[in-house]
């Protein structure tokens, strides 16, 4: 499982990578403090980013526009699905080890159950043979895994979600589309929840990602995959 998308997580736990990457990523860099305080913290109100962060939880507006945004211009506009579409993805089938049909080109992305491998029916697939990527180069942003938002970055008790999942049996595409998204409470761990980090890019301006978050701020982001999932039974409706 070590190319598909980490699931199980809460808001909380992609908030310890956050803190371990910010920390140098050894085996004894800091999971408590760093882009976020957590001091222990697996419940309640998550705290708002650190300033001067420079691997953390993206905000909901860079999340969406890394994602939507049709690129080209300024005022360019934004697609309804991630896979440059405003037309619903194909859902992607899967081989044997979990590596999607699509490879990484085309309006398709693992959602409906569609991906039955490992004897389950519908499973997380091998990222970036989904389909198309966004303007922005990111792959699987439709299905696969939901992810975790900061929504404005502010401290709270709930925080975002976006991007649909592979199961998506109660609204269909409409899940992966940019018109859908909720907010469970950061320390709810789904099968159907994951998350990506964003990070500052070498050469780009610093952008301080607690000082609202704006759309516009995604310029100086990358967003990259956890690579990774922790194996348990799957979520039972």
């Amino acid at each position: 499982m070590g190319d598909k998308p980490v699931n199980f997580v809460s808001w909380f736990d992609a908030a310890r990578v956050s803190n371990w990457y910010q920390n140098g990523a050894t085996s004894s860099s800091s999971t408590e403090t760093g882009a976020y305080t957590l001091n222990g913290a697996t419940t309640g109100n998550a705290p708002a980013v650190n300033p001067g962060a420079t691997f953390y939880i993206p905000t909901e507006d860079q999340w969406y526009k890394a994602a939507y945004y049709q690129g080209g211009g300024t005022n360019a506009g934004y697609w309804d699905y991630a896979t440059q579409s405003d037309t619903a993805p194909t859902p992607v089938t899967a081989d044997s080890t979990g590596i999607g049909s699509a490879g990484s080109t085309g309006n398709f992305a693992n959602f409906n159950q569609a991906a039955d491998w490992d004897s389950q029916d519908g499973n997380v697939t091998t990222v970036g043979t989904n389909g198309g990527a966004s303007a922005y180069g990111a792959f699987d942003m439709s299905g696969n895994v939901f992810e975790w938002n900061d929504l404005t970055g502010a401290a709270g008790s709930s925080r975002g979600v976006r991007g649909g999942d592979y199961l998506t049996s109660l609204y269909g595409p409409y899940e992966l589309s940019s018109s859908y998204s909720f907010s469970p409470a950061p320390s709810s761990q789904f099968d159907l929840i994951g998350f990506r980090l964003a990070s500052q890019v070498s050469g780009v301006p610093e952008i301080d990602p607690a000082t609202g978050g704006s759309a516009l701020s995604l310029v100086a982001c990358v967003l990259a995959m956890i690579e990774q999932r922790r194996r348990r039974a799957p979520l039972v409706a």
